[in-house]
């Protein structure tokens, strides 16, 4: 179980699951239009992109969530690559969450 978590305003926020899918899906619908990898997502291009859609400072947190920070060295270059087990929790908790609740006393 992953909790994004976030300081807005020197407070702690928890994302609403719904906001955060709509912004990991916008992020990884960006990568396709881009034809960037997901081993190397580049976090200005990315933000500049998405800032009509969504803060950056959101931006920035779920491809830090999803992913692990690598900068270039020779240019400072900040990129992400995505996680692949995170990627697929990402999706396995979106599919499990339209999946009726099993009760204590159906089982």
């Amino acid at each position: 179980f992953l909790l994004m978590i976030v300081v807005l305003r020197g407070c702690w926020r928890v994302l609403d699951m719904d906001y955060r899918e709509r912004v990991f899906q916008q992020v990884l619908t960006l990568l396709e239009e881009e034809d960037w990898s997901h081993t190397c997502v580049p976090l200005e291009p990315c933000c500049h992109r998405m800032a009509s859609l969504e803060p950056r400072l959101i931006v920035e947190h779920c491809l830090r969530c999803y992913g692990t920070e690598a900068v270039h060295p020779s240019t400072g270059e900040v990129s992400f690559e995505l996680m692949e087990e995170k990627v697929c929790q990402f999706y396995a908790e979106l599919l499990l969450r339209s999946v009726d609740k099993v009760g204590d006393d159906s089982i």
